[in-house]
């Protein structure tokens, strides 16, 4: 309940400040908040640096109570604004959504020389950080949301209908398995790691999942008792001391670039289609050089892109607290090359638990999540099984040992 109060709340712009409106402000906001409520497509607001134009702008924004979005030309500027929205707003969603590279090195060719200088770049990890603070924001249905842009921000940008339909709701009370879960944050491409924790990642410990959400500081600890869910809780990432409960919780994805198996084949139509056009287009001008290489390069990316076809699953076992098995990270690897897999490929597991996981664990959730059938669509293999001493039906001399 607290979540859902806190939610109610948070959906009305509420401005912080030491000032009020004075001079022509208070006939500038009436106008400008009057102009939106009527429908006017645009309007300018006009002032002198240090005149309070940011300042206006915030009280119309609280005024008409929607989902804002402030465009900048230019990354300096945009920062400086995100800035004193985030004072007059501290309790609202106030975003910052801007390119992320640092640097940026496109792809070159020089038919002179035929020499091809390959792209070259560096993200900036917090830029990525709040770009997801972002997108998560805006599709949590919440009304109480600025987001300060630069008008770049759109270059290496996602699907937002693919990225909030892969988002994860939990509640307190949910009957779900533990390893489903894992399974599910592998699909949003949240990475485990039990031993240092960052940001996009998650660990395990018993019936508790920590999950350092890609978009936030905050740790989400998720508590199961048994197959159910006990608890929802928001942690402090230092201190691990508790910040907040949920009744009910949504995980986005880590990464912007979510996308589907038949929109990736729709994609390499589309590159193909393209591709032909521009090869004729250089082949009627006389360039053949650009020609052969353009050919050269976008074909090896498409066969790079389709032709995967021979994975090796290499994960750690890690135990519980009663010693038993954790089969998080292989059915986790299990759930990724399952929604990548094609007829005719080929699965190696290096390592795996016990004689018999494969077949058992393994090979179904590949089965359910790709819609392909073993060893008719797809083929897997071991390498080889590991000896459980005491066990003796899968001795040394019985036991299975299949390589590929």
């Amino acid at each position: 309940m607290l979540a859902f109060m806190y939610l109610c709340i948070m959906n009305q712009f509420e401005l912080i400040s030491d000032y009020v409106p004075t001079g022509d402000q208070p006939e500038a906001i009436q106008q400008l908040t009057d102009g939106i409520r009527e429908g006017v497509k645009a309007q300018t607001l006009l002032g002198v640096t240090g005149s309070g134009k940011t300042f206006t702008i915030a009280n119309v924004i609280r005024n008409i109570n929607r989902p804002t979005l402030i465009l900048s030309h230019n990354k300096t500027l945009a920062a400086q604004l995100y800035g004193e929205m985030k004072q007059f707003f501290p309790h609202n969603a106030v975003e910052y959504y801007v390119s992320y590279y640092d640097y940026y090195q496109p792809e070159a060719y020089m038919p002179s020389t035929d020499t091809y200088i390959e792209k070259d770049l560096a993200i900036n990890e917090e830029i990525d950080k709040m770009r997801l603070s972002a997108t998560s924001a805006l599709l949590s249905g919440r009304q109480d949301v600025i987001v300060v842009s630069s008008v770049s921000c759109i270059y290496g940008m996602g699907n937002p209908s693919t990225f909030y339909e892969s988002l994860l709701e939990l509640h307190v009370g949910q009957k779900l398995d533990r390893n489903e879960l894992l399974r599910r944050l592998n699909e949003l491409l949240y990475v485990r790691n039990d031993i240092s924790l960052s940001r996009g990642e998650y660990r395990v410990k018993g019936d508790t999942v920590d999950i350092a959400l890609a978009y936030s500081d905050f740790l989400l600890r998720i508590t199961f008792w048994d197959d159910e869910i006990e608890s929802i809780e928001e942690l402090d990432a230092e201190l691990l001391v508790r910040i907040q409960l949920y009744d009910c919780y949504k995980i986005y994805p880590a990464n912007l670039f979510m996308t589907t198996k038949d929109a990736q084949d729709r994609a390499i139509v589309q590159i193909q289609e393209d591709l032909r056009a521009q090869v004729s287009f250089f082949e009627s001008q006389g360039k053949e050089l650009e020609a052969k290489r353009l050919h050269e390069r976008v074909t090896y990316d498409i066969e790079m892109i389709r032709e995967c076809n021979f994975y090796v699953v290499a994960v750690p076992t890690p135990v519980d607290r009663n010693n038993r098995p954790d089969l998080g990270p292989l059915i986790g690897a299990s759930t990724t090359v399952g929604q990548v897999i094609a007829k005719n490929d080929i699965v190696v597991y290096e390592s795996t638990v016990y004689p018999g996981v494969t077949e058992e664990e393994c090979i179904p959730v590949i089965e359910k999540t790709s819609g392909l059938k073993f060893n008719v669509d797809f083929f897997a293999g071991y390498s080889p099984e590991r000896i459980n001493p005491g066990d003796k039906l899968h001795t040394v001399e019985k036991i299975k040992k299949v390589t590929s």
